[in-house]
């Protein structure tokens, strides 16, 4: 049974520093577990259905973001400060009104029947590095300072993503919302065309909805 996840991926210079950080840190450090990911927000934990179900849930995004957007707040989302531990490196994100949406879609998934809940994700951040050797801590931690400004603005979308083990024919879905870039990485989360039930093949189209991350004043 395929399963799902809830992203908000950042777009703009943020989002372009963070790649850029990722990239450098790849090439200088090596691989750690956040070279598998595109930049993101977890909004939701993995859950688990069947794939016919995908369109309904696209719908619900759709209508949960036109009902939302007018009267959200601008920013959306703030950055408040680095975060980290031993073998994690990021961003602290206060996000309220992301985490309801988020809640909302969890909501409206109870009515029909699911293989495993949708729950939504507290504590939001996006994340540099992770799962990375301990001496690493310092250097990726100095790298990431140099290279990626908290105060930069960025847009975010949201998306909804599959989960595949293989490293080819990767299969992720949209809700008015944007793809970010591929990693060929086992158990990574990807983001292509979607195969939608019926077999067609639909190009992706992305469309900012207006979410803001910006930096805490």
């Amino acid at each position: 049974m395929p399963k799902f996840i809830l992203y908000a991926c950042p777009v703009g210079p943020l989002a372009d520093q963070v790649q850029a950080f990722l990239d450098q840190s790849r090439a200088q450090f090596g691989p750690n577990a956040a070279h598998g990911y595109m930049p993101h927000c977890t909004l939701t934990g993995f859950f688990s259905d069947d794939p016919a179900v995908v369109p309904g849930d696209l719908q619900r995004l759709d209508r949960l973001l036109a009902r939302a957007l007018p009267t959200g707040p601008r920013p959306a989302v703030r950055v408040t400060g680095w975060g980290g531990n031993p073998v994690w490196l990021g961003l602290d994100l206060d996000a309220p009104w992301l985490s309801g949406l988020a809640k909302d879609f969890a909501d409206s998934t109870k009515a029909g029947p699911r293989q495993t809940p949708v729950k939504a994700k507290s504590g939001l951040h996006l994340t540099l590095a992770n799962a990375f050797p301990g001496r690493q801590h310092a250097p990726l931690a100095a790298l990431a300072r140099q290279m990626v400004d908290p105060k930069r603005v960025a847009s975010a979308r949201s998306m909804l993503c599959s989960a595949k083990r293989a490293i080819t024919s990767p299969m992720a879905v949209r809700s008015r919302i944007s793809m970010g870039r591929k990693r060929m990485a086992p158990r990574s989360i990807h983001c292509s065309r979607a195969r939608l039930p019926g077999g067609s093949r639909k190009k992706q189209v992305s469309t900012t909805v207006g979410l803001t991350l910006t930096n805490a004043r």
